[in-house]
């Protein structure tokens, strides 16, 4: 049990050492099937669908640690951000809406995704103006 706790800080360390090259890797991966498609190699919707949705669980997973992380250090109480926890979660399903947005948006319909990003960019509004009260 112990050493499962530290295995699970270590991974977490990981992807926060590492985070702007997993999210980077993790816009390619989407993206990567997109352009394929425009030089006419062909992916199948099921391997789109598993590298968007394996891309956007390691985000996530990279941006959860990099809160806990953060929220563990010891930083200036000017840098710190005092949003809730349901804002936190708000923004990152928004987020992840943005991200689904994008790919339907080049994928399957221009104005079904813009309206999902659309709708994902007011939830994250909605959830700003909450945190502010």
């Amino acid at each position: 049990m112990i050493q499962t706790i530290q295995n699970s800080g270590a991974v977490q360390s990981l992807l926060v050492r590492y985070r702007l090259a997993i999210y980077i890797l993790g816009l390619f991966a989407i993206s990567a099937p997109i352009v394929l498609d425009r030089f006419g190699i062909s992916v199948s919707s099921e391997i789109r669908t598993v590298i968007v949705l394996a891309s956007l669980f390691v985000m996530v997973l990279t941006y959860v640690a990099e809160r806990q992380s953060f929220e563990r250090a010891d930083e200036e109480p000017t840098r710190k951000q005092n949003y809730s926890r349901q804002a936190r979660t708000a923004i990152a399903f928004a987020l992840i809406g943005v991200a689904i947005g994008g790919y339907v948006w080049f994928t399957i319909d221009p104005v079904t995704g813009l309206l999902f990003v659309l709708g994902a960019l007011l939830f994250v509004r909605i959830a700003y103006a909450g945190s502010i009260r």
